[in-house]
């Protein structure tokens, strides 16, 4: 062919960007490559409408499916299902133990193949504290998602893109649906914001969380009118400096678990660079996570059985409900071991006002640990 339809072939083998209508022209302004979003969706139809489109979908479904259930064989379901949704939807997990696993990051649009056939071996396969309807919900949501070209999922679609951040932090909310906070959840007996911080939170978002708290009116014991929390921080400086400002905020991280000696409770994904192939479904932060999870479910059990009580012959249909539900029988245990949570937090909470460097907040942090873990693990023996 002549260089110029090679080059023509070339140049629009995946996104041109050179190609671009009015309406693209005003909603890129608005919405961040939502000229490469569209392209990308026209390109990727096109080739799944094409000649090899028949075996790319067949394939893209086997390797899915033949993936899913060699994690699932090597890790457990249990350990499997600890891998957050938003990383098995975009990526191949490659498990190296029973914890440990690789994630290859798959090509937008395209992704939704192997999610198909992940979604059919999980129903088959997985834990069964996930409904096939929730799984199936979450397949379609992604495959919204994955064609949308204004990005976002749910009420941040409509939004520009410069308020993103604004909106996430509001939701307590990043794009992975994963908090990016820890919540004040008494309105009546606030607590300091830079007290409220992850573990994974950075030492100088920590510093300036103190300073801000301070120099707007707040003491040591009583919040100011500003009184961000350092995961808010964290948050709004790599939002501001994008995957640079992130990364260095890794190293950051990273550096001060080394010198301190915590090394082995940073989470995988705050690994610079090393975070985005590699990571590890065990750890205090995972635990965590499917705690608060956990504890939703079983409230949401609990407002069930409460309703279903409230109707004529409730006693009758509560009873049937708990009977073929085994998670709803958890409700006291997950209230008991709240209440535990609760009180220990109580302690910490004063023990950190009178010295934030006590030995003995360890002591408190590992039994929180130790009862996050403990609900965890009966919601799974009952799954």
């Amino acid at each position: 062919m002549s260089d110029a339809k090679a080059a023509s072939i070339a140049k629009n083998i995946s996104v041109n960007f050179n190609r671009k209508g009015s309406i693209t022209t005003k909603a890129g302004a608005y919405f961040a490559f939502f000229n490469a979003a569209v392209q990308g969706t026209a390109r990727t139809v096109e080739t799944l409408r094409g000649p090899k489109g028949k075996q790319l979908i067949a394939s893209g479904v086997g390797i899915g499916a033949a993936m899913t259930a060699m994690a699932i064989a090597a890790m457990g379901e249990d350990e499997y299902e600890k891998i957050p949704e938003f990383v098995r939807e975009r990526s191949l997990i490659i498990p190296l133990g029973d914890a440990d696993y690789v994630a290859i990051p798959m090509p937008l649009g395209f992704h939704i193949l192997p999610n198909i056939g992940r979604k059919a071996v999980e129903i088959a396969m997985g834990s069964n504290r996930i409904s096939a309807t929730e799984r199936m919900a979450q397949l379609a949501g992604s495959t919204v998602s994955a064609f949308n070209p204004l990005g976002g999922n749910g009420v941040d679609t409509f939004v520009p893109t410069v308020l993103d951040p604004v909106v996430a932090l509001w939701r307590n909310k990043d794009w992975t649906g994963r908090a990016i906070y820890k919540e004040d959840f008494n309105s009546l007996d606030p607590t300091l914001g830079f007290t409220r911080k992850k573990d994974t939170a950075s030492g100088i978002s920590s510093t300036l969380a103190e300073f801000i708290n301070k120099a707007s009116g707040g003491t040591d014991y009583k919040q100011g009118i500003m009184s961000p929390t350092p995961d808010q921080l964290d948050y709004a400086f790599g939002a501001v400096f994008g995957g640079t400002g992130r990364e260095a905020l890794k190293f950051e991280q990273s550096a001060e678990a080394l010198m301190t000696g915590n090394l082995a409770e940073l989470p995988a994904h705050k690994i610079p660079l090393v975070g985005r192939l590699y990571g590890k479904a065990e750890g205090p932060s995972v635990e965590r996570g499917l705690y608060y999870e956990n504890l939703k479910r079983l409230n949401e059990h609990e407002a069930e059985i409460a309703g279903l009580r409230s109707e004529q012959g409730g006693a009758a249909k509560a009873a049937k409900y708990i009977w073929e539900t085994p998670e709803a029988r958890l409700v006291p245990q997950g209230k008991a071991i709240e209440k535990i949570i609760d009180g220990l937090m109580r302690r910490r909470k004063k023990l950190k006002a009178t010295n934030p460097n006590a030995p003995g907040l360890r002591i408190i942090e590992q039994r929180i640990e130790f009862q996050q873990k403990r609900l965890n693990d009966l919601v799974a023996a009952a799954a």
